[in-house]
């Protein structure tokens, strides 16, 4: 009973501490931002994506996002909402999730829907498919404990066309570039794969890991880190998701922004 105790107590506190800084952070912002204060208080782990890429990329700079393992565009989605010039090009290889992707931008001629994968080459690979999580998919087998923690269930795999970012996606040369990584363990193939591509990037939000998620695949954070800081792209921000499962950080959403704008950081807050 302490135990349990014990535990609630701590993931009430750390869900107290999320809205706390979130709130703390958009009074500086003020702005578009505080119309984050709904989302902040009913879904802290969808605003903590908007508040810190906020912090490090101006509402008001013209913005491309590339949104790598789109989904059903939720991301796309949110980040329209928050910046006033967005263009988007959305990537999804999964059959099922891409139609959904389609159906839910077809009328919105800023965002690109593309049904592809990236990786380290142009290809064709089979995908594991989880009907009912289709977050899931995956080019790799969960470990056993993470497959607990989701359970996941691939029933079946899907054939899935891979390209590299740099024969995908050209990069303009007047707009802020925020890239978005959520492939499910295939992070690093994306980055080292066009690895001068992120010369040009601004930052990047990348679902990383820190303990073995995959069979046969060490955990991703050190080398994506390496590959994106040979870039100039730097680790700012670690995001609580995955807190509640463990203590100790085995996945997180991990913010990388140019070294030009790390100074941010120091901003204080309106008064």
């Amino acid at each position: 009973m302490k135990a349990r105790l014990i535990r609630f107590l701590s993931a009430t506190s750390q869900k107290i501490a999320l809205r706390l800084f979130l709130l703390d952070e958009i009074v500086r912002m003020g702005g578009r931002a505080r119309s984050l204060v709904g989302e902040i208080m009913q879904h802290p782990s969808f605003a903590e994506d908007w508040v810190q890429l906020l912090r490090f990329v101006g509402s008001e700079e013209p913005v491309l996002l590339v949104d790598i393992g789109a989904h059903h565009g939720v991301f796309s989605a949110g980040f329209l909402k928050y910046w006033e010039d967005v263009e988007v090009v959305a990537l999804e290889p999964a059959e099922a999730a891409f139609r959904r992707l389609q159906r839910r931008f077809k009328h919105d001629p800023r965002v690109e829907c593309l049904n592809h994968a990236i990786s380290d080459q142009d290809c064709e690979r089979e995908m594991l498919i989880d009907d009912g999580q289709t977050a899931l998919n995956t080019f790799h087998h969960y470990t056993d404990s993470i497959r607990k923690v989701y359970s996941a269930k691939h029933a079946r795999t899907e054939k899935v066309s891979c390209r590299k970012l740099a024969s995908t996606v050209t990069l303009p040369l007047d707009r802020t570039v925020v890239v978005k990584i959520d492939v499910q363990g295939h992070e690093v193939p994306v980055v080292e794969g066009s690895l001068s591509w992120f010369r040009n990037v601004d930052a990047v939000l990348c679902e990383v890991s820190f303990s073995p998620e995959y069979e046969g695949l060490a955990p991703s954070f050190v080398r994506v880190a390496a590959a994106l800081a040979s870039q100039n792209l730097y680790p700012i921000a670690f995001q609580s998701f995955g807190i509640t499962e463990s203590n100790y950080a085995f996945e997180r959403d991990v913010l990388f922004v140019r070294e030009s704008r790390l100074q941010r950081a120091f901003d204080h807050p309106q008064k």
